[in-house]
């Protein structure tokens, strides 16, 4: 068992009186969260009627592991502002939306982003780091707005999402989001192509073709067709 007494200093060099005595027992040392994964970022979205692009910025991030993560006190030292409240539980395949600003991320999308953070996304590119409560990095990325990286993300209407969540952070494994907006709170489906189109046969069914261009496989469960472009 320790006891403590704790005492702070100012900005202005002022030292406070010391704390009342806290009491605790030692226990072995957390270990470092190590499946938090950043899965997407929106850093440069359209503007939406008559809100600002800005306010559609929004960071994803993933639990990739097969247990539940305590995020209590992690934090972004690089890139946006923001610290997970105490108690804050990740659980398995469970994503958290993080936005530049909660209820139009809410309004604009069928999903409910987990909070709002501080300060923008650089259009330009910076580096996004998160550290746990002992200051250990969890993830760090560098995203640019340049090749290799993509450029539809900047300001075309694309999210930047990994070819493969887990992967590490080098722009190799980072491509823009299948479709305009990105897909929060969602694994963004790779990009499958109507590759051929019989619209009207001699004789016989109309035919459709799709076609994966990636090298990864596609679920496309529950995908529809339609010919209303808005459906």
């Amino acid at each position: 068992t320790y006891r403590v007494r704790v005492r702070m200093k100012d900005d202005s060099g002022r030292w406070s009186h010391w704390s009342a005595p806290h009491e605790f027992v030692a226990g072995a040392p957390v270990e470092p969260v190590v499946s938090v994964r950043l899965t997407e970022i929106m850093y440069h979205p359209l503007h939406v009627g008559p809100r600002p692009g800005a306010d559609f910025e929004f960071i994803e991030l993933t639990n990739g592991g097969t247990s539940a993560i305590n995020l209590s006190n992690a934090y972004f030292n690089e890139g946006i502002l923001y610290r997970f409240p105490s108690g804050t539980q990740l659980q398995p395949g469970e994503r958290f939306i993080l936005a530049s600003n909660k209820r139009a991320i809410d309004n604009s999308y069928n999903v409910t982003a987990f909070d709002q953070y501080k300060k923008h996304l650089n259009n330009g590119g910076e580096r996004i780091t998160l550290v746990d409560a002992y200051a250990r990095t969890i993830f760090s990325v560098d995203y640019d707005d340049s090749d290799p990286w993509p450029i539809t993300a900047d300001g075309d209407g694309h999210s930047l999402v990994p070819v493969d969540e887990r992967l590490g952070a080098d722009s190799s494994n980072w491509r823009a989001s299948s479709g305009q907006r990105g897909s929060p709170g969602y694994a963004d489906p790779l990009p499958v192509k109507i590759n051929e189109l019989l619209a009207n046969p001699i004789s016989g069914a109309t035919k459709l073709e799709l076609h994966n261009p990636s090298n990864q496989p596609v679920e496309i469960g529950n995908w529809f067709i339609s010919e209303d472009p808005d459906h």
